[in-house]
């Protein structure tokens, strides 16, 4: 069935299709399943699944004295099929009869499949010549369930105007509590905030102010949340360029993005192609700007200016930059620090655990120092050691981590440690579709978990939709939980391939709106022009 066919058309054809299967109507159906030999299975019938009758042949009327008879349906306790429409054709209607297995479906699914299947008899019947793809299935209370009700995340963002203000709020509030930790190394709030602002102040000298992309390429250190914050702060939007990618996906990123400044670290220079682009190494040129002045900087930013162009992985071709603006991330962050999104404990023990080149990363930094809680790197040794991680992770006793599922599933495949120790940890996890084993709740409950939240969303819009699982109800959790709604400011719509809505139960492509979009790709505007609809 083609989509832009007009039911007529359908209709005829299987009118044809149906005239000359009579012809073979006398072929036994065992004899049928024998020549094609279908892959048996027991969970359903050969062949087909769903059938359709339709009795219009007229009826002979069975009368007796003093007797009035009508057809009575009987339940026989089984369903042949997964779905069986009878329809008897009477004098002047129709009389349908739907069966189906319960183990497939529910009595309120088959009442909505029935009432799509009337809406679309009236479209047809109203309009013969409508498209395929414009039949309409829903009617106004579903579509309004679906498009305003499950959609109505209007959130008001109120307060700073930029992540970096944020920032600087809690510094004024918390400027001695330790808000960076990374092996030995450690900066309070008022030493990360006075050497962002030195740097800030050296990168607008340079040129760089609103929408001026800076790369950075630094290893995990303090330094390189020092350089994110000061990005931000002079106005410009930062280029994640991670020194484990290999040189020729840096220099790609590097040619596309263009960035005005690079910082990085002196001992990654030589592998990166800086001819044309005004370097500083933090680690050994940082006395060059010691006589900046330490105090905020005047914000330039405006919420519709970038804050960082992350690219993504190119599985699928080249590599695209997705620019998401100021806007976008701070209602991110003011919903992840919402009091239903946080960690009871305060101030709060984070793992910052992702690469700089995932959006993620700048959800862990952010949601972390705008909310005043401590901020602990690793380096890049340990990230990628399993099993030193996970006892790392029991040993510090975070008040959350976010990791990507399959970490999560590794952590939960190695053997029980006898050094665990609870601490009221929760869990973020995105990446993949979570799949709940017993392994992993074995692993939830070593932590002493509260709750995993399966969040998702991707590179173009951050975070999109959130599920909550309570650690109190482990032993409930479904195999795969769902995705879960969207968070504020942000819709999300199931739509066909003619961008019509889907109704519960079918299968559509997902489409994301609102506030957390990004401005689209960086250098593509033909992309962007497809994808951002």
């Amino acid at each position: 069935v083609n989509r832009h066919d007009r039911f007529e058309t359908l209709l005829q054809q299987v009118r044809t299709t149906a005239l000359g299967a009579y012809a073979h109507q006398d072929m036994p159906f065992e004899q049928l399943v024998e020549v094609l030999k279908p892959e048996r299975h027991v969970s359903h019938a050969p062949l087909f699944q769903v059938m359709l009758v339709l009795q219009n042949s007229p009826m002979g009327s069975l009368a007796l004295p003093d007797m009035t008879l009508e057809p009575m349906a009987v339940d026989c306790g089984i369903a042949k099929f997964d779905l069986a429409l009878d329809i008897t054709e009477g004098a002047d209607q129709l009389f349908a009869r739907l069966e189906y297995n319960t183990d497939l479906f529910d009595v309120t699914t088959i009442q909505r499949i029935s009432g799509h299947f009337i809406r679309l008899l009236q479209a047809v019947t109203h309009d013969p010549a409508c498209r395929i793809g414009d039949l309409p299935m829903l009617d106004d209370d579903e579509r309004k369930q679906l498009l305003l009700d499950w959609n109505d995340t209007a959130d008001n963002v109120a307060g700073a105007k930029t992540i970096h203000q944020m920032f600087e709020a809690q510094v004024m509030q918390t400027p001695d509590r330790i808000a960076v930790v990374c092996g030995d190394a450690k900066m309070t709030y008022a030493e990360l905030n006075a050497k962002a602002n030195q740097l800030a102040r050296h990168l607008r000298s340079l040129g760089v102010g609103p929408d001026i992309p800076v790369g950075i390429c630094i290893q995990r250190s303090p330094e390189m949340v020092t350089a994110l914050i000061a990005v931000l702060k002079a106005g410009g939007a930062y280029v994640a360029l991670d020194p484990a990618y290999p040189k020729e996906r840096l220099t790609l990123m590097l040619a596309d993005s263009n960035p005005a400044v690079l910082l990085t670290q002196q001992h990654l220079l030589k592998d990166l192609p800086t001819a044309d682009i005004a370097t500083f190494a933090v680690d050994t040129e940082w006395p060059t700007i010691h006589h900046y002045a330490s105090n905020n900087l005047d914000n330039i930013s405006q919420p519709s200016n970038l804050a960082y162009i992350i690219y993504t992985s190119g599985s699928t071709g080249k590599p695209k930059g997705a620019c998401l603006s100021i806007a976008a991330l701070l209602n991110l962050i003011t919903w992840q620090l919402r009091p239903e999104n946080k960690p009871g404990h305060h101030p709060s023990t984070i793992l910052q655990f992702a690469s700089l080149n995932f959006d993620v990363s700048f959800q862990e930094i952010a949601s972390t120092l705008c909310a005043g809680d401590r901020l602990v790197l690793i380096d890049e040794f340990l990230r990628k050691d399993i099993e030193g991680l996970r006892q790392f992770i029991y040993d510090t006793g975070f008040q959350r981590i976010f990791l990507p599922n399959a970490v999560l599933q590794q952590f939960a495949s190695l053997p029980a440690s006898g050094n665990a120790s609870p601490h009221a940890c929760e869990i973020i996890t995105a990446g993949e579709q979570l799949v709940i084993t017993d392994m992993l709740t074995a692993y939830v409950k070593s932590l002493g978990g509260q709750f995993m939240y399966n969040q998702y969303g991707p590179s173009e819009s951050h975070v999109v939709t959130q599920f909550r699982l309570a650690c109190s109800e482990i032993d409930q959790w479904p195999d795969r939980p769902p995705i879960g709604r969207p968070i504020a400011n942000t819709q999300i719509y199931l739509l066909d391939a003619d961008l019509h809505p889907v109704p519960v139960g079918v299968a559509g492509e997902l489409y994301i709106a609102g506030d957390g979009l990004a401005r689209g790709y960086l250098n593509r505007p033909d992309l962007t022009a497809e994808k951002f609809l």
